[in-house]
């Protein structure tokens, strides 16, 4: 029974040809789609999650109150390493920090070394890594020791059999390979490539500043013994900051332990963290966008396959007479949609096979095809297999099953739903909104982009491109780049003006509130800064040219509201151990994403605290002669150094690349979902013409016109295409206003999104509609009238 309804279903599936490749490329484009989405969700909530010891692994937070408002941060003080020895809840400890200020050689060889860790020996008694060679036993007990990943060790020597090898870090010292591990998988928040102790390195690379109580500057992670409240460890870390006792309660830092897995998408509440982060509405939104494109894909089929009932009414009425019973009716319906979502499976395996690379490109994560064949992948398709046979399949087997035999035959007082519209024309009308949210958010998504890469910062950004040069004198540097014709212009900053990080408390001001502490951003800048980039004085002056004025502070519009200050010009200040005055108020201008409102800055003249960042003004004609002067003059002054520059508007767009990434996957999820409906719509818009062949001759020979025609056919699914955006509206509405608030600064969601958004779903659809409708109007009319 089994081989004749396949043999059954096979022979009706190759008979409606037209149908059954409609169908079958709707459902294998939308499986191709859910399987691809299903990898990203699926790597997105696993984040950290291949620990043994995971559910025992903490990282340590800072809270403290700021402006009446109490903040977090990612990050702990060095001091802590030892301190926590007085825990006994506490197994383990270990820290990261970011090496800089050098570059690793071997041979001719030199490499980056940002994705270098200075780490704490124990972060391989607390993790798990997967050692290639070597062991974790004493792999970073020596100070010279180095644990490489195997993509690094295979860049640097061609191989991962290094065990003893050297490896030179610039000015400071030589390393000796102690081991290999595999690379990070992509779902762990902390990737590095490589692995460095902190023990009797930290002061050598940080300075003995960076030991201290009040230098937050490290990511700091716990093992808790088993069965500990994290809450009572919450309180003892707390207790180990020193001269809190005199402070207010709401005045005093305390520690908080965060748990491993909760990091990755559990951190929108903490304001500065430089770890990456997910989105849960960004996985639901995906998610969500998975189901739509999947019952899109199966309304085609449901909708297809009774309209077209009408036509195997006959043949199910003459096999009821002969003995045919319901079940096996049903059983052999169900069959061929059985056969046609299992060949559109096989064909959407492939697809999905074949779009990894671009897949993976799109959304910066590394997938493969292991993890596509992963038994849990290979569930999950099983199960959008049979989900797309019970949407698919159910109604249409139980529907044409149920035909009483004589009426079917007789094609008399036909009743099925093949006779009656209404259900279709909802599920037409559910295709279209589904597709006129996603072409709405999509818009949003690309105007709030467009708005955030051209509003206007403050500052000028246009031809200018910027480096580091960690080991050079600044003003001798600056002073060679200037001297090459193709430079117009040089400045030197301490960090990159899209993105300042810098953040410090503790400073004195006269007219300061002692029961307040607030913090500032800073800035250190050359004397040129602020005519380079353009920036705007308020009152007052920027610094004097021709000296360092260094005893000068200038402030920002939002510091000085913050602060309280009331004519600030020439008022005392002391920052970080420097005594002067204000001198100025500059306007102010975004020095971070539009993510966050502008904050407070100071603007400080100080050549002690590294000012390192080299920034290029330059033409667009003389860009790369530009580039190559300061190629030359860097490895002139820095020959051991890597010259590694970016564009200052290509590193503002990165502030944007999670928000980019996912309006880029929405913009190809929508264009499949509208693609799946069009080929719905496609298919019905043909069924219609057919069934409607003999009204349009005799319409043809009385004297109507091909557009009359083409109106005839096209305005039905149109009237549907324009309810279903009425109903996406208000929907796309609200989640779009929902995504916009994770900015300070965006658009309003205007009138013209929706214009917009109908303009492109009424032409795609009319277009669909109407290559069928001028195809039915161009037939000859005389064979349409003789056909019987």
């Amino acid at each position: 029974m089994i081989f004749r309804n396949f043999k059954y279903a096979f022979r009706n599936l190759k008979r409606d040809k037209f149908y059954t490749l409609l169908n079958g490329s709707g459902l294998a484009i939308g499986i191709a789609a859910v399987l691809l989405i299903f990898l990203w969700v699926k790597d997105e909530v696993t984040f950290d999650q291949h620990h043994e010891k995971g559910d025992r692994i903490y990282r340590v937070l800072a809270s403290w109150s700021f402006g009446g408002e109490k903040e977090m941060i990612a990050t702990a003080p060095f001091p802590l390493v030892e301190a926590a020895g007085q825990v006994p809840e506490v197994e383990a400890l270990t820290f990261f920090g970011q090496l800089w200020g050098t570059v690793l050689r071997h041979g001719d060889k030199k490499f980056d070394v940002r994705e270098t860790k200075l780490v704490h020996a124990e972060i391989l008694d607390i993790f798990d890594f997967e050692f290639i060679h070597g062991t974790a036993d004493g792999a970073l007990d020596q100070p010279t020791d180095v644990v490489l990943t195997k993509s690094m060790a295979e860049l640097i020597y061609g191989t991962t059999d290094v065990i003893g090898q050297t490896l030179e870090l610039v000015e400071h010292q030589d390393l000796i390979v102690s081991a290999v591990i595999e690379d990070m998988p992509s779902n762990s928040h902390f990737q590095f490539k490589i692995m460095i102790p902190m023990e009797g390195n930290v002061s050598k690379f940080y300075g003995e500043g960076a030991t201290h109580w009040g230098a937050y500057n490290y990511d700091c992670y716990v093992l808790l013994r088993p069965g500990i409240d994290k809450l009572v460890v919450d309180k003892k870390l707390s207790a180990l900051i020193p001269d809190q006792e005199d402070k207010p309660e709401s005045d005093r830092t305390s520690f908080e332990l965060q748990a491993l897995t909760d990091v990755y998408l559990g951190s929108g509440f903490i304001k500065y963290s430089r770890m990456a982060q997910g989105d849960w509405a960004t996985i639901k939104t995906v998610g969500i966008i998975g189901l739509f494109i999947l019952l899109i894909a199966c309304i085609n089929y449901v909708n297809l396959t009774t309209a077209r009932s009408a036509q195997r009414a006959k043949s199910t009425g003459v096999r009821k007479i002969i003995g045919a019973g319901k079940f096996q009716l049903f059983s052999q319906y169900l069959t061929e949609v059985v056969l046609l979502v299992f060949l559109s499976g096989l064909i959407a395996f492939a697809i999905a096979n074949v779009g990894m690379e671009h897949f993976e490109s799109l959304t910066d994560k590394s997938f493969g095809f292991s993890q596509l064949i992963s038994p849990s992948s290979l569930l999950i398709f099983g199960g959008i297999l049979l989900g797309a046979i019970l949407l698919a399949g159910i109604h249409p087997a139980v529907q044409l099953s149920s035909f009483k035999p004589l009426q079917a035959i007789r094609g008399t007082d036909f009743k099925g739903l093949a006779g009656r519209s209404g259900l279709r024309k909802f599920l037409v009308t559910a295709q279209f909104a589904c597709s006129g949210m996603l072409i709405i958010a999509t818009l949003v998504m690309l105007k709030q982009m467009d708005f955030v890469r051209n509003q206007k910062l403050g500052y000028e950004r246009e031809q200018i491109f910027t480096f580091n040069c960690s080991s050079c004198d600044p003003l001798l540097f600056q002073n060679e780049l200037s001297k090459k014709p193709a430079i117009q212009e040089v400045t030197i900053g301490n960090s990159l003006i899209t993105d300042v990080s810098n953040r410090y408390g503790g400073f004195d001001f006269e007219g300061k509130d002692p029961e307040r502490d607030p913090m500032l951003f800073r800035l250190s800048v050359a004397e040129n800064f602020p005519d380079f980039f353009g920036l705007e004085i308020k009152e007052g002056r920027w610094f004097n040219p021709g000296n360092r004025d260094s005893s000068s502070f200038i402030l920002n519009e939002t510091a000085v509201q913050s602060l309280g200050m009331e004519d600030p010009i020439g008022k005392w200040m002391n920052f970080n151990g420097i005594e002067g005055r204000v001198v100025g108020i500059a306007k102010d201008f975004h020095f971070r994403s539009f993510h966050h409102p502008i904050e407070q800055l100071i603007f400080v003249q100080d050549f002690r605290w590294g000012m390192k960042r080299f920034y290029v003004k330059t033409t667009s004609d003389k860009t790369n002669e530009a580039i190559a002067a300061a190629q030359q003059v860097f490895q002139q002054i820095e020959p051991d150094g890597i010259f590694d520059y970016t564009f200052l508007d290509e590193a503002y767009d990165q502030l944007y690349k999670t928000e980019v990434r996912s309006s880029r996957l929405l913009a190809i999820f929508a264009g499949l979902a509208i693609l799946i409906s069009c080929l719905g719509v496609l298919g019905l818009a043909a069924y219609t013409a057919e069934r409607r062949r003999k009204e349009i001759g005799i319409r043809k020979v009385l004297g109507a016109s091909i557009s009359n025609i083409v109106t005839l056919l096209s305005k039905e699914f149109l009237v549907l295409v324009i309810l279903a955006l009425f109903i996406a509206a208000p929907i796309a509405w609200y989640l779009m206003s929902s995504w916009l608030e994770s900015f300070a600064y965006r658009i309003d969601i205007g009138w013209d999104v929706f214009v917009v958004a109908a303009i492109v779903a009424i032409t795609i659809a009319f277009l669909t509609v109407s290559l069928q409708s001028l195809k039915a109007a161009l037939s000859n009319p005389v064979e349409a009238i003789r056909q019987e």
